[in-house]
């Protein structure tokens, strides 16, 4: 079997997976669909990325005091730390010490209003190397992520997408990742990409793989939310 063989059986497998949990999930009371982000750390991410990089959800803050609202995953930056909210489940984190931001949507095209504000919400946050008025080509934003299970098709979600962003002045989400049907759309400081069926996965992975890249090899210093609590 050749390497591009292995390649794509890979990928395809990554897929079939996350879509049989969702299917199986469709069976059980709502409570239970909540699963959805747990389907997506363990069925994807958690398979393919390193193993030091941490997951959890809650809430986003900037040293300006802002926040971002619940956020279904939170990947955190190593050597990093986030403090818990009443419980160890749902934590407050530091958005300079943020990899990236992770919204899971059941269907895009019913949830696309509340994902995409979410969205913006995050990256409204600001590092302390943020310059304002310089975000659309800043990498010191926190990277936020929409993944579907379902959505609209390509060219409709396009079109939603812009309307959406451009009617409410929402900043565009770093990359929607969307399983049925599959494809990626990716608004990155580098530049747009988009990619279509099994090309999709992989194209999100190596996203989201030059962003903990990016934030490894950063130097952020937290010390200056202590202003914060004088």
């Amino acid at each position: 079997m050749s390497g591009t063989d292995l390649l794509l059986n890979s990928i395809e497998t990554l897929r079939e997976n996350l879509m049989l949990g969702h299917k199986q999930s469709q069976k059980y009371p709502t409570t239970v669909i909540g699963n959805e982000r747990e389907l997506i750390i363990e069925s994807l991410l958690a398979r393919v990325l390193p193993q030091n990089v941490r997951y959890g959800s809650g809430v986003i803050m900037d040293c300006y005091g802002k926040t971002s609202g619940q956020v279904d995953i939170v990947l955190e930056c190593e050597q990093s730390f986030s403090l818990p909210i009443t419980s160890g489940k749902q934590r407050l984190y530091f958005a300079d010490t943020v990899a990236a931001a992770i919204e899971v949507k059941s269907d895009l095209g019913k949830q696309k209003a509340e994902a995409f504000a979410q969205s913006d919400a995050v990256q409204r946050l600001q590092r302390k190397k943020s310059k304002k008025g310089f975000r659309l080509n800043n990498q010191y934003i926190v990277p936020s992520y929409i993944i579907a299970f379902k959505g609209p098709a390509e060219k409709k979600l396009s079109d939603l997408l812009y309307k959406e962003c451009r009617e409410k002045k929402q900043l565009y989400p770093t990359g929607i990742l969307c399983l049925d049907p599959a494809y990626f759309f990716s608004f990155e400081p580098t530049g747009n990409y988009e990619a279509t069926g099994d090309n999709a996965i992989f194209a999100f992975l190596c996203s989201l793989s030059n962003w903990l890249s990016f934030n490894r090899d950063s130097r952020f210093d937290i010390k200056s939310y202590l202003s914060l609590l004088n």
